[in-house]
């Protein structure tokens, strides 16, 4: 399960803005050298559901990140963008 969402979701903030400001999916995965593929059966986005969600990682010491493709980003047109996680291991 993958769930992110916005710092700034407080009481006051519409519908609209909560689902804009996240992210969530589930599915069985499996890895291929540095690459993560989730087949995808339940998310926030219903054009997920059924689809492969393909990620790639990152290790670095006690940093690992984990990134989507560069993608065209669908709020601004001819704009390519990659989301990008990063965990720490204290």
């Amino acid at each position: 399960l993958a769930l992110l969402t916005s710092g700034d979701r407080g009481a006051s903030t519409t519908s609209d803005q909560l689902i804009r400001s996240m992210c969530a999916y589930s599915g069985r995965y499996h890895v291929e050298g540095n690459r993560l593929n989730t087949m995808v059966d339940s998310a926030w986005l219903p054009a997920w559901v059924g689809t492969q969600q393909l990620r790639t990682f990152k290790r670095d010491g006690n940093m690992l990140s984990l990134m989507t493709d560069f993608q065209d980003h669908p709020r601004y047109p001819g704009r390519r963008t990659r989301g990008v996680l990063m965990w720490r291991k204290e």
